[in-house]
């Protein structure tokens, strides 16, 4: 074997409060915080492409199997006004590119390892640490949104093998 290869979808929820601004007559404008608190709510969707390199842990007994992974995003999202009112809604399309390292936690205790898999079908459990660098700007357009970030995760994941 030379790896693994992974297609995954997932999908969240994210919502940020805040006040919305409302701009005087003068020029330029002087914008001043409205008293009502206005939400954007974020649904993300990804499609993603994951390349494991977890040969490394059985050919080379060392715990570690680096990844990598390529993403298609569709961020859905809209806009409430102080009374809750959707007053904007659309989609931000995008990508992202990952890079990780997982730590195989089979190799502390490899006799529970092979009971998790024989009773319930886990093969593998991982600590991970990944660096995601996320363009969710419908591909560069001027007119559009930009949701992009980049971020730092340290999780844990089980790994099912079909």
């Amino acid at each position: 074997r030379v790896g693994s290869l992974e297609v995954g979808v997932r999908t969240g929820y994210f919502q940020e409060t805040g006040k919305g601004l409302i701009a005087d007559d003068s020029v330029p404008p002087v914008y001043t915080p409205s008293g009502d608190d206005t939400k954007i709510k974020i649904v993300p969707t990804s499609l993603a492409l994951t390349y494991r390199l977890d040969f490394v842990p059985e050919r080379f007994k060392v715990p570690l199997a680096p990844y990598g992974r390529v993403t298609l995003e569709r961020y859905n999202w809209w806009v409430t006004d102080g009374s809750g009112k959707s007053v904007e809604e659309g989609a931000t399309n995008g990508w992202s590119v990952t890079g990780g390292v997982g730590f195989l936690l089979d190799f502390l205790d490899p006799i529970l390892a092979r009971e998790l898999d024989r009773d319930s079908g886990v093969n593998h459990t991982y600590l991970y640490f990944e660096v995601t660098r996320s363009s969710i700007d419908d591909f560069g357009s001027s007119s559009s949104w930009d949701l992009s970030d980049e971020k730092v995760s340290l999780g844990a994941g089980l790994l099912f093998v079909f």
